[in-house]
């Protein structure tokens, strides 16, 4: 999913094209949770070594790996926003 390389670029135009925003601002907790749309290929990365400071060439780490992705979705749900990951590619 996504174009390679658009990150880059956009930031090379403009660097407040990204900006961090507060997720729990956008939920709407209750019955019908907001839905938040996730690239997973360009988050993987991100969660494992960025976000765990796993350890990405040798691996091995599966049970804090899946304790990293457990709390990433438990506070998304928590705060009223249903995840929907989009895969594409090899």
């Amino acid at each position: 999913m996504g174009i390679r390389g658009l990150e880059s670029y956009l930031e090379s135009l403009d660097e407040s094209v990204f900006y961090p925003v507060n997720l729990k601002s956008l939920g709407n907790p209750g019955d019908h949770p907001n839905v938040i749309v996730i690239d997973l290929q360009s988050f993987l990365r991100k969660m494992y070594h960025d976000l765990g400071k796993l350890d990405l060439i040798c691996g091995g780490q599966n049970q804090e790996y899946q304790e990293l992705w457990s709390n990433f979705i438990s506070k998304l749900v928590s705060a009223g926003l249903k995840p929907v990951f989009v895969n594409d590619g090899t």
